[in-house]
């Protein structure tokens, strides 16, 4: 997809991991989305 950049955003949240009978590890799992907004309105995904 072709188009001029507006602004790019970034989200960031933590889901809490389940307790494991296996690993004595547990520990919050961190999730990002990163996306460019296009002037003409246009989200692209950004990996």
């Amino acid at each position: 997809m072709r188009g001029k950049v507006k602004y790019v955003t970034r989200s960031i949240w933590y889901e809490e991991n389940q307790s494991d009978q296996w690993r004595s590890d547990v520990h919050a799992v961190r999730y990002t989305n990163t996306y460019a907004v296009l002037y003409n309105g246009d989200e692209v995904d950004i990996d």
